[in-house]
């Protein structure tokens, strides 16, 4: 696919393989109050930072004339492009904005540098080489990255090497039992969500008058994705329900009628599934055209949530839910603003991902203000200090979030959508409910 974020000469404060930078005129609300988030002005630490060199400026002014670089090592090309893409373009979102509303109140307005860098979607051991670079030539004091669980395994380890932290929406349960310092994982674990996806369809349904009691469960063969899988059917027996089929395909399936048939010939009342866009749409377009008109339930992440998936199904994306780690719906003052900004930007609604890099990246900000310094050891003990209660920095699922001793975020949930009308809404649990299920 095309990345907008290469071959153009606008960009973050960094050279034209890496990104654009246009910013908003505005400041929204979400801004205002997340600019409260601040420790004392204090001498800006030299540790990290670049020179004013092509950076961006901030609409609130930068009297230092400094710019902190932030480093964003994701798939943008291959079959994961476009999640990668997705997770480059709500973290630069969240850098323009923090520029605009003045930089980082406590290094006297500093500005914040977007760098990305491909990962590509084939080799991990290209994401710990790119990390590894942004580090070491372009001098970022944070990574927020790589979405695919494969390339942020070897780009939190370049990072951690470097004890400089890194903000991952990946939710593979493994990144975190590393012991790793700099590690911090903004998403719901992928044992949740799996976990979560058959008790929520469970229930969701049963409150509807429509109870599911068999389910298929096909999954593509990537570490997360595959654990999200076998996680679901564990928990398909321990809630009594009977999984009547189950596969774990290849990332890059293009033909699904043999797996789609051997499924649906055991009569499933829906089906769990997970993968790259490509894959899934394949999948859900088969399992229509060959009759199925039940719930088909994405465990998380990956393509269900992208708008290419909704782009590529049309009308017959209506229905299909997903598990997920963030949603523009949710109850939380200001998140909906993410959304339209997103949209003004980028042409499409705001997917899991690009919410999740967001985040992250106000994260990154709220502890540089708080421990009024760009030095990454700084930065990290922040990140382990501080819960992110309200602003954007805190828009995850349970309205706050803060990391435990493993980089885990201890205060989310999983939650699911559904597609309706052609975008994603949010149907479960109850206390986040802004659309019923159909």
């Amino acid at each position: 696919m095309t990345n907008a974020l290469h071959g153009t000469d606008q960009r973050h404060g960094i050279d034209k393989r890496h990104g654009t930078g246009e910013r908003r005129g505005h400041t929204p609300r979400r801004i205002r109050a997340a600019a409260a988030i601040a420790g004392a002005s204090v001498a800006i630490l030299a540790l990290g930072a670049c020179s004013s060199d092509g950076a961006a400026g901030g609409d609130g002014g930068d009297s230092s004339g400094t710019s902190y670089t932030i480093g964003l090592p994701f798939p943008l090309t291959g079959s994961w492009a476009s999640g990668g893409q997705a997770s480059a373009n709500g973290a630069l979102l969240a850098i323009d904005e923090i520029n605009a509303a003045g930089g980082i109140k406590a290094l006297d307005g500093a500005q914040l540098t977007g760098v990305t860098a491909d990962t590509g979607s084939t080799d991990p051991g290209q994401a710990g080489t790119v990390t590894r670079q942004l580090i070491e030539q372009d001098g970022a004091v944070a990574i927020v990255g790589a979405y695919v669980t494969a390339f942020t395994n070897t780009a939190s380890t370049s990072a951690e090497q470097a004890s400089v932290p890194l903000i991952t929406m990946s939710n593979s349960d493994a990144l975190g039992e590393r012991g790793y310092q700099n590690y911090f994982q903004v998403s719901i674990l992928a044992s949740a969500s799996g976990g979560s996806a058959v008790s929520y369809l469970k229930d969701a349904f049963a409150a509807v008058g429509s109870p599911v009691e068999k389910v298929a469960v096909l999954a593509a063969n990537d570490a997360t994705t595959q654990a999200q899988g076998e996680t679901a059917i564990q928990q398909a027996s321990d809630n009594g329900l009977t999984v009547v089929n189950q596969a774990f395909y290849p990332q890059d399936l293009s033909d699904a009628t043999v797996m789609v048939q051997t499924a649906l010939a055991e009569h499933p009342d829906a089906i769990l599934l997970g993968g790259p866009t490509p894959a899934v749409a394949t999948i859900v377009s088969t399992a229509r055209t060959l009759g199925f008109t039940g719930p088909m339930v994405g465990l998380g992440g990956g393509g269900i949530l992208d708008p290419e998936f909704g782009e590529q199904l049309g009308e017959s994306v209506n229905g299909v839910l997903s598990m997920t780690s963030w949603n523009f719906d949710l109850p939380y003052d200001g998140i909906g603003d993410v959304n339209e900004a997103y949209k003004a930007k980028y042409g499409k609604f705001a997917p899991q991902e690009a919410g999740e890099a967001y985040v992250a990246v106000w994260e990154i900000a709220a502890a540089m203000e708080s421990a009024a310094s760009a030095d990454p050891a700084a930065i990290s003990s922040a990140l382990h200090t501080i819960e992110f209660s309200e602003g954007p920095a805190s828009w995850m699922p349970g309205g706050s979030v803060r990391f435990d001793e493993t980089g885990r975020n201890s205060v989310i949930f999983p939650i699911m959508i559904q597609w309706q009308d052609g975008v994603p809404c949010t149907v479960w649990p109850q206390e986040v409910q802004a659309c019923k299920p159909e």
